[in-house]
């Protein structure tokens, strides 16, 4: 449920109207300014739910009476209100208690007001001179350039710090997306506006860019990759088809999404007879090859045993050149919290044939991933085995 004030210049306080409303724009008139509604949101629930219902029923109970004493008859009362409004002049957005906006309700009026805020938190606050100061912004530079830029940024002159460009950054990172936009957007202004204060910042943008992963991995791109992609449904023999060519080769490594997995691959090498050994973050494990009758695929200078297969969770895989490579689950390259993992592995191993097994979802990426590092896709697509039957 939402809350509204309406309230007219001739209706004394008592006559206020308070409307109870499910509308998404929820206002209330505060001397010619409009008053956001606020409550437990998206935004809240990311930061953990520190704002309870409570806490949110007192910020508009507080806002309401602020909003009636502006409209009272005695002066007394209405200086009163007038003075609180005056102190908070953010009142809109800045109270402690009223969390952060429906993403619907993020418009282009909300925006310039978030920025305008920033801007001014920005240009007086320690935290952005702090970071500028890192690069060699003395204060007195750091003063006068902050007050260009946020005079360019109110005037709309500033790429990407438009109101209407500003709604997606304050949906997806809020208050804190806003910051670091406004800090990256004042060394981009430098830049142009004042390259002699910023002197090196253009060479450490150039060698710090992270645009074009591919280029990291010089070995394997010095490699001439063939790489499959096994999709379909579950219980299709994707991953069957890619563990019997991992089976036969001379080195190949298993990458696996969980640990579980991993071991049920080292058992099924052993058991056909392959020297297998597994790596999980927990645990290393090389088989004892006199009672699993398996003879290694060599030794090492060392005199260590060289086994023939490598089954690991993909965070662990070993940075070695193999003939067969095998990534499960694919599709997990598009996650947020692992993704890099798959990514690493598609982009850095050193293996001459790589077979990549998961849902058809991931093709698209996988082949614009492939065609930046000019490598090909071939795609095998399965058909579920058995059928699915409904229990009652």
């Amino acid at each position: 449920m939402r809350w509204r004030v309406i309230a007219a210049a001739a209706r004394p306080a008592s006559s206020a109207v308070l409307i109870r409303t499910r509308a998404a724009a929820a206002a209330a008139a505060l001397g010619g300014r409009s008053l956001r509604c606020f409550h437990g949101s998206l935004e809240c629930e990311r930061k953990g739910g520190k704002k309870s219902r409570d806490a949110h029923a007192n910020a508009k109970k507080a806002a309401q009476e602020q909003s009636v004493m502006l409209w009272s008859e005695d002066p007394l009362v209405r200086r009163k209100g007038e003075q609180m409004q005056r102190k908070d002049e953010m009142v809109r957005f800045g109270h402690a208690d009223m969390g952060w906006p429906r993403d619907e309700d993020i418009d282009g009026e909300f925006a310039q007001t978030m920025l305008i805020h920033g801007l001014a938190q920005f240009r007086t606050g320690e935290r952005g001179y702090r970071r500028c100061a890192l690069f060699g912004i003395s204060r007195d530079d750091f003063e006068e350039w902050t007050t260009k830029y946020e005079t360019s940024a109110r005037r709309g002159e500033i790429e990407r710090l438009q109101p209407q460009a500003l709604i997606p950054v304050l949906v997806r990172g809020g208050k804190d997306g806003l910051a670091r936009l406004i800090i990256n957007r004042f060394f981009a202004f430098l830049e142009k506006e004042a390259p002699h204060v910023v002197k090196d910042i253009g060479f450490l943008r150039k060698i710090t860019n992270m645009q074009y992963p591919h280029e990291w991995s010089v070995a394997a791109r010095s490699m001439k990759r063939r790489i499959i992609m096994h999709v379909g449904p579950t219980n299709s023999g994707k991953t069957y088809h890619a563990l019997q060519r991992l089976q036969n080769a001379r080195q190949g490594i298993y990458c696996s999404p969980l640990r579980l997995l991993a071991y049920e691959v080292y058992n099924r090498m052993l058991s056909a007879g392959v020297a297998c050994m597994v790596i999980t973050g927990e645990d290393r494990r090389v088989p004892n090859y006199e009672e699993a009758g398996i003879t290694p695929a060599g030794y090492a200078i060392s005199g260590a045993a060289i086994t023939q297969v490598v089954s690991c969770t993909i965070e662990m895989a070993p940075n070695q050149p193999y003939n067969v490579a095998v990534i499960d689950e694919i599709q997990m390259i598009a996650d947020r919290e692992r993704g890099w993992a798959w990514t690493n592995a598609l982009l850095g191993l050193r293996a001459r044939e790589i077979h990549l097994c998961g849902e058809p979802s991931a093709v698209p990426l996988v082949k614009r991933m492939c065609a930046a590092m000019d490598e090909e896709v071939e795609v095998r697509e399965y058909s579920r085995l058995g059928s699915l039957q409904v229990c009652d």
